[in-house]
């Protein structure tokens, strides 16, 4: 960058994060630390700025909102699983599947790195239309390197793929009433009402009979 200077953008596929400043001549075109969405991308005049965006990068952002949907159901399905009758054990393994299909559908989400936000960033888009010269201080304009939050994706895939190995392999939770004391005491203690009835009524009997 010129005068030494280096900017930084983090890409996701909703919004964008920048860091530090670019000089394109001899002005300043981003400021530090701005995270916002390509949706409020402005220009110099205020206006907004129209940028494209591919196909791949559509998919991939219409695949992260359906992950995050259908896992969070199924996440609190399986959490709250104890708790319901043994009639949830036909679907419990149903669980297990839609967990991998998650693992998929994230892993498809790396597919990010070759999409429009790195080949093609709508910031870099607003940046090269309101100065020609931006791209002339960019060494590789199209390079991307996975960081904290792409390194976390690969692990979200991990543990979607474990959540669903372990419910498939496992056994189906137990309701809660099978298992709880408090319950099988409630149960015993009608059972010990009835014994001491009838126990009380053989005591009268033999006392009639004496």
């Amino acid at each position: 960058m010129e005068n030494g200077k280096e900017g930084t953008i983090s890409a996701g596929l909703f919004s964008y994060h920048t860091q530090a400043i670019v000089v394109v001549d001899d002005s300043e075109v981003w400021v530090t630390n701005v995270c916002a969405f390509y949706q409020g991308l402005q220009t110099k005049d205020g206006a907004p700025f129209e940028y494209t965006i591919d196909d791949r990068t559509k998919s991939l952002q219409a695949l992260t909102i359906a992950i995050l949907v259908i896992g969070g159901i199924v996440c609190i399905v399986a959490c709250c699983a104890p708790c319901f009758s043994t009639a949830f054990a036909k679907a419990w393994k149903g669980v297990g599947i839609v967990f991998l299909i998650c693992s998929i559908m994230q892993g498809c989400t790396l597919l990010i790195m070759s999409s429009g936000i790195c080949l093609n960033n709508p910031v870099l888009q607003l940046l090269e239309a309101e100065y020609p010269n931006f791209y002339d201080t960019i060494e590789n304009p199209n390079d991307c390197i996975s960081t904290f939050g792409y390194n976390m994706n690969i692990a979200s895939v991990v543990f979607w793929f474990l959540g669903g190995v372990l419910t498939l392999a496992l056994p189906v939770p137990s309701p809660m009433l099978d298992w709880s004391d408090d319950y099988l005491v409630e149960e015993d203690v009608p059972q010990r009402d009835d014994d001491d009835e009838n126990n009380n009524k053989k005591a009268s009997e033999s006392d009639k009979v004496e």
